[in-house]
């Protein structure tokens, strides 16, 4: 149990950990690789917020959207990382350079897309203006959330709308309140992959975790298949797999860690996210019955540990994944 327990602890800091084999993997998945810009998309997107509570914006070149207003984000590129991604990308767009803090949240709308939002604070550069136009930008702006929603703000998409909100949210809470700060951490993964850490709720008992021992005890692991229309389609897999057809799904809570590399290109394009799950409210004293022997359920030794993790969810003091679909 000690090295489960260090390896928690790890992932509490937003670290990676090793991950050997993949428990759940899926024959499309199988043959899929992954390849920025080329089978699949990783999106980065900035939300800068100053002292006046003023949102750093970008003023599209695009012929599509030509004129209009939105945050700093786009594609990343080959050989690229998650944190690099978006500091090119608002430096690019809106001429200031930034130094990321934390993931705010990572969205997905298939097993092909996905969106990593960053906020953090500016160090350097000078404000685009109009005379410096390119292709990546027009203009960068300052703008408070009035002008963003004014009739007069033309926006690219109003889903920007709701990462600002987020992200204000992030700002406005005490430090206590707000999930540890979480950038992605670097470790070289070929597919795309979901490492579960699966909460079971006790009435009036130490809740316990599932485990696969398979190999040395582990978190449980699925492969994200590019057909999935969301990640929770990987974690009724690994559920399937655990305690059969009948169990339901656990209530998603959010992200310890995202591990990304990169590099070199072409290569290491995957993705692992470590996603925390709860059972609760099942009226029950006993954890779902387990069909597959590779599975089972444990407590943590650590008293510190356990709170700490309990903590983390019951303040949802995590990133959020969200599924678009």
């Amino acid at each position: 149990m000690d090295d489960l327990e260090e390896n928690l602890r790890r992932l509490l800091r937003g670290e990676s950990i090793p991950m050997s084999h993949v428990d759940v993997r899926v024959i499309d998945a199988e043959s899929f690789v992954p390849l920025t810009k080329l089978s699949i998309g990783y999106i980065v997107c900035g939300v800068l917020i100053n002292d006046k509570n003023e949102v750093l914006m970008m003023q599209e070149a695009k012929r599509s959207c030509y004129g209009d207003w939105y945050l700093p984000a786009g594609r990343l590129e080959p050989g690229e990382n998650l944190v690099d991604g978006v500091k090119r990308e608002v430096k690019e767009e809106t001429g200031l350079e930034c130094e990321p803090t934390t993931l705010i949240s990572v969205e997905c709308s298939s097993g092909v897309w996905h969106r990593f939002t960053f906020t953090g604070r500016v160090t350097g550069g000078n404000l685009k203006s109009t005379k410096e136009k390119d292709s990546e930008s027009l203009q960068g702006r300052w703008m408070s959330m009035d002008t963003i929603k004014s009739s007069e703000t033309q926006l690219r998409s109003f889903d920007i709308l709701k990462l600002i909100k987020c992200t204000q949210k992030y700002y406005a809470a005490v430090e206590a309140a707000r999930h540890p700060a979480m950038l992605p951490a670097l470790r070289d993964h070929c597919i795309l992959v979901l490492r579960l850490v699966i909460v079971f709720k006790l009435d009036d008992r130490k809740e316990q975790l599932l485990i696969n021992t398979k190999n040395g005890a582990h978190f449980p692991s699925g492969m994200i298949a590019p057909r999935d229309r969301a990640v929770s389609a990987c974690c009724k897999r690994v559920v399937k797999s655990a305690f059969g057809k009948a169990q339901e799904v656990p209530k998603v809570c959010g992200l310890l860690s995202v591990e990304h590399c990169g590099i070199p290109k072409g290569e290491h394009d995957g993705v692992c996210y470590t996603m925390v799950y709860m059972y609760e409210g099942l009226g029950s004293d006993q954890t779902p019955q387990i069909k597959n022997p590779s599975y089972e359920w444990r407590s943590l030794h650590d008293d510190s540990l356990h709170t700490e993790l309990l903590t983390r969810i019951q303040q949802e003091l995590l990133v959020p994944l969200i599924d678009l679909h």
